[in-house]
């Protein structure tokens, strides 16, 4: 059964003459559902350079000597339009994993390309990344048949891997799995994020336990002096002609809105309160689906040698999640014991040997992790550490929190957080399926004082938590740890919150709200580390790239600097003069691209409410009764 595309022409559904012979196209389409195809992704490259694809599974060999094959496209195609300038094409035969990849190149939208893996083959055609097998061809006859036009090419290479093939079969997608079988796709949900990767957790199972929703973005409202609000959203900038579309933004897109709804896809989804996952659990964005539904049991799981963005993460109960990991772990051997620590008793060497504690006595070990927040009662009491301030750079010390029920039937739930400047500080907002939890963030100097509190901006505690995981796994010692281990690990550490520290100073120093004696105080009162200082002069004719940010590892990209320092009011000057002497249709193609991209997935993708229910109903109707 056919499922190529025909892109954005209008849709003519075949008719069928009564009595002349002909079968109804309705008959024809049921009995060819039944023959079961692979499915493929028929690329070619525009004038401009551009890649453009669409969706076919009518496909076939036609010779081995010399070698041919046939596929059929849709005559109304405009890729026939580019094949007939340029003559190559290639063709992607999907692997099991990306159905959502041919989901997406069967739309009518401009570019399906966006936000999709290629490169190059050989030849020059357009490939996708993690296929199952690659044809480079060349067209050798175009012949008109019907509504569809056989094109004949010449295979000047072909490529095979062992990857499963993705099936097309009765307008479903399946897999052939050992017994020989098509098992049906449609209803598997691809495993979630990072940490459900390293660790095997599912979403759909520990989410509706901590009454978790998305996070795709956070919203922040009222940080600079126009008060416009802003997302900071979980989404690499897109690159034309080696440029991020930030870059292009300064030239050529301020008059097509906010840069931020102009370069990215999450703002208008947020917008629409949508969900990042359809109903069949697959991502939006096809780059990160492929990552988590890829065979390969080498893909990167840490943070730091991650070279996807993943598009969001997540609110959560904290006090639900932490009962629940603890059930998760103990179901694997660890044993939890609940009880007031006393006293701390330290080796000949400094090094923690065991906790007293009041109800079970002593409790011995060879690693301990200070969990204790603000007390450190490892850390700071027994080992005597200084703490570090950065209340020269960072001004709020303090904040109120607090729960709010909700109404999510009816108000919805927004898939991002939510920052809210106001005169001495900041609220947060995070929405839960149950309730919302909020609080305000303020600095002691000008509001009085309720309680101790590092600023939570951009949720760097979570970040610190995870992140100080992965170093102590990767830097674990089989006996006793080197000091060289120790060094190295404290380092790693050290220059990560040194970075973020960077990050959280650019939202107040480069926010051009000076309204209140709090936000004037930001401009005249913080102390900038040099490095930063260094680079905000440069910042002011140039966007941040990797290499003028920040170079050791600390969870922010070049793109996060871009958006913040946009958001907040601290435009460059200028556009790079280097674009003046580029071509600017791919960019204004790109530009575009986002825009209609943005409109269908806002349209298309269920509600972020709509989606949990669906997990929260798939759960209970799990449970024995």
């Amino acid at each position: 059964m056919s499922i190529s595309a025909a892109d954005d022409r209008k849709s003519e559904d075949a008719t069928t003459g009564q009595g002349d012979g002909r079968v109804p196209a309705r008959e024809f389409r049921a009995a060819c559902s039944r023959f079961p195809t692979g499915v493929m992704v028929f690329a070619v490259l525009g004038e401009d350079g551009a890649p453009h694809g669409i969706t076919i599974s009518s496909f076939a060999s036609v010779s081995l000597s010399p070698p041919l094959i046939l596929v059929c496209i849709d005559y109304r195609s405009r890729l026939l339009d580019h094949l007939a300038i340029g003559r190559a094409f290639g063709l992607s035969v999907l692997s099991r994993h990306q159905s959502a990849l041919s989901v997406q190149f069967s739309k009518s939208w401009d570019d399906r390309f966006l936000n999709v893996a290629w490169d190059h083959g050989d030849t020059g055609v357009p490939l996708l990344h993690e296929a199952t097998a690659f044809f480079e061809c060349s067209a050798n006859q175009m012949i008109a048949a019907g509504d569809h036009v056989v094109v004949v090419g010449n295979v000047l290479k072909a490529t095979a891997s062992d990857r499963s093939p993705l099936v097309y079969f009765n307008s479903s997608y399946g897999e052939i799995v050992s017994s020989g079988c098509v098992r049906n796709l449609s209803n598997e949900a691809p495993e979630a994020s990072w940490k459900d990767e390293a660790l095997g957790l599912r979403e759909e199972e520990w989410m509706p336990s901590c009454n978790a929703s998305y996070k795709m973005a956070i919203k922040f409202v009222d940080w600079n002096g126009e008060r416009r609000h802003f997302y900071h959203p979980f989404q690499r900038l897109e690159i034309v002609h080696g440029r991020s579309l930030a870059e292009w933004w300064l030239k050529l897109g301020r008059e097509r809105g906010p840069f931020d709804y102009a370069c990215f896809t999450s703002p208008m989804i947020c917008d629409a309160y949508k969900s990042p996952r359809y109903l069949n659990g697959r991502v939006y964005d096809s780059k990160v689906d492929d990552h988590f539904l890829s065979d390969n049991p080498d893909k990167v799981v840490l943070l730091n040698d991650l070279t996807l963005q993943y598009p969001y993460g997540y609110h959560f109960d904290a006090n639900l999640l932490a009962k629940y990991m603890a059930g998760f772990a103990q179901k694997r051997g660890v044993i939890q014991i609940h009880d007031d620590v006393v006293n701390i008793n330290r080796a000949e060497n400094g090094y923690v040997q065991s906790l007293d504690t009041r109800g079970h006595g002593p409790v011995k070990g060879d690693l301990f992790i200070d969990c204790t927040g603000f007390r450190g009662l490892i850390i700071n009491e027994a080992l005597k550490e200084p703490f570090i301030s950065f209340s020269d750079s960072l001004l709020c010390d303090r904040a109120v929190a607090m729960q709010a029920p909700s109404d999510p039937k009816t108000e919805g739930i927004t898939p991002y957080t939510t920052a809210t400047a106001l005169s001495g500080g900041w609220v947060w907002n995070i929405p839960l399926f149950h309730r919302i939890g909020t609080g305000y963030v303020y600095s002691s100097a000008f509001l009085s004082a309720e309680s101790g509190f590092v600023e939570p901006l951009e949720s760097t505690g979570i970040f610190f938590i995870q992140h100080a995981i992965e170093q102590l796994v990767s830097y674990f010692p089989r006996r006793t740890p080197s000091e060289e281990s120790i060094h190295a690990y404290n380092k790693a550490i050290g220059d990560c919150i040194d970075g973020v520290r960077e990050f959280l100073t650019l939202h107040y120093v480069a926010s051009s709200r000076n309204d209140t004696a709090f936000w004037k105080a930001t401009k005249t009162d913080i102390k900038m580390p040099p490095d930063l200082a260094e680079r905000m002069k440069l910042w002011k004719t140039r966007l941040p790239t990797n290499s003028t940010i920040n170079p050791n590892y600390h969870g922010f990209e070049a793109y996060s600097y871009c958006v913040m320092l946009m958001g907040l009011g601290h435009m460059p000057t200028d556009s790079l003069p280097v674009l003046d002497h580029i071509c600017e249709s791919r960019a204004l193609a790109a530009l575009e691209a986002v825009r209609k991209r943005s409109e269908h997935l806002a349209t298309t993708l269920p509600s972020a409410y709509e989606y949990l229910c669906h997990q929260h109903q798939a759960i209970a109707s799990s449970v024995p009764a």
